[in-house]
């Protein structure tokens, strides 16, 4: 042969030689990927575990499929998840929980399950993820088959995630751990998911993982699909694709995007995926009905003291006449044991072993007490009650629909029922009483009162 044909040959050779490796490369751990628009790769669903064909989307015959998703922790309060799906949403990825950033103790997040429950019985997929501050790779390891037990009874159909953002803050317990180090304790987490039979993801922002950063992305890519937050100017669709030039499958664009159902700034995600059923519970047996965390919604005074009931009052399972279930009706002269008070007008009571909440004007501390008379003394259109006001001017509506009383009890028998505010409407708050939960109102000229706990503001 002469040379230009030798040349040709081994040229040949050499490509064989590099599609073989690259073939042999793609088929990895993971779902099926497929190069995005911006030409990186992104993951297909509805493909077995342990494949990952490499498709050029620029040249395939059907265009990804793609879904819009939040991601949702108690932070995010009590969310209405079927407002949310009627807003065009497909999935939520749920906080399951989190480790400690300085002692290293794992939690759960308190609206976990609840999340969890009524985003699946709105019919949103469900995916999950944890909140790390690792320092093992067995803590990692302990991490993920937290979230697996946890997830076991619902239908998780989207990854489980490894967050571990809080390594930036030099307070956290993983801040001085080396990118390798990092790396080797994320993949941990991320096969331990594999090997519980769910699907692995591993989230960061693209300024961690661009040019290995702060993770080596290379490695993380071969044990799970690839989560970047990124937030441009404009939002997904006026910014069609991430700037991130590396593998991903989901792409965070937003953490202030407004989602109907949701009180707070939304974490709206992208994702490169697309499911026609939700995949079964690794465990079939129901779970046991879920609440939402107190904290989300309203925060408690710690106290221990002894009460009854001014006339009888409902304890319930949750602050609230929406969520919370009826166990109990305290009558006056039977004791509870307060342990804490909001100034959203709800104590927590214990009551026979159970922590229970009832309307903190409803109790007393004075067993003789039987007319159910508030604390403090003012005159009111020649009445006698006691109950005084903080003066406050603000706009309000009630959660569902609340009674607009004459004076500001339930109990007293001179208080009457004037007229009700119902969802959507507004009324003028000109004072609070923050001990026993009580707001004045402007009402069609007239004061009025109702429980603060039924109102929410508005703008």
């Amino acid at each position: 042969m002469n040379q230009k044909t030798v040349a040709a040959v081994l040229l040949t050779i050499a490509c064989i030689a590099v599609l073989v490796f690259a073939i042999s490369f793609g088929r990895g751990a993971g779902d099926g990927q497929e190069n995005g628009e911006d030409g990186s790769n992104v993951i297909s669903g509805n493909l077995l575990q342990g494949e990952i064909p490499l498709i050029d989307s620029k040249n395939a015959e059907e265009p990804i499929a793609t879904s819009i998703g939040i991601d949702v922790s108690k932070w995010q309060g009590i969310i209405d998840f079927q407002k949310v799906r009627e807003s065009g949403i497909d999935f939520v990825m749920v906080r399951v929980g989190y480790r400690t950033a300085k002692d290293g103790k794992i939690e759960a997040d308190e609206n976990a399950a609840y999340n969890l429950q009524k985003a699946g019985e709105a019919g949103l997929f469900l995916g999950a993820y944890f909140y790390s501050s690792a320092i093992t790779v067995e803590e990692a390891r302990e991490e993920a088959d937290f979230v697996a037990d946890f997830v076991a009874k619902y239908s998780i159909t989207y990854p489980i995630a490894y967050d571990c953002e809080g390594h930036l803050d030099a307070d956290s317990r993983n801040f001085y751990l080396l990118s390798k180090e990092r790396t080797q304790i994320a993949i941990a987490f991320l096969d331990e998911i594999r090997a519980r039979g769910y699907d692995a993801m591993f989230y960061a922002s693209k300024g961690e993982m661009e040019d290995n950063a702060a993770w080596d992305v290379t490695q993380l890519e071969a044990h799970g699909q690839i989560w970047v937050a990124q937030y441009p100017k404009k939002p997904y669709p006026q910014t069609e694709k991430s700037s991130y030039g590396g593998t991903h499958v989901m792409w965070q664009y937003s953490d202030g995007g407004h989602v109907d159902g949701m009180k707070t700034g939304a974490d709206v995600n992208l994702a490169y995926l697309k499911f026609d059923a939700a995949k079964a519970p690794k465990d079939p047996t129901p779970p046991e009905k879920a609440y939402p965390g107190t904290d989300s919604e309203m925060l408690f005074s710690e106290c221990h003291e002894r009460v009854t009931a001014k006339i009888e009052t409902n304890l319930r399972t949750w602050p609230g006449t929406d969520i919370g279930e009826v166990v109990h009706t305290l009558e006056n002269g039977e004791e509870a044991i307060r342990t804490g008070t909001s100034d959203k007008g709800w104590s927590r009571v214990e009551w026979q072993g159970q922590v229970l909440y009832a309307i903190t004007s409803y109790l007393t501390t004075d067993f003789t007490d039987k007319q159910g008379d508030d604390d403090k003394t003012v005159n009111m259109d020649g009445i006698e009650v006691k109950t005084t006001f903080e003066d406050i001017n603000d706009y309000v509506t009630a959660k569902e629909v609340v009674n607009l009383r004459s004076l500001p009890s339930t109990t007293h028998e001179s208080s009457r029922i004037l007229g009700t505010l119902s969802a959507g409407e507004k009324l003028k708050r000109t004072g609070v009483n923050r001990e026993l939960g009580w707001s004045r109102l402007e009402y069609n000229g007239i004061t009025v009162y109702a429980i603060t706990s039924y109102l929410e503001n508005i703008e």
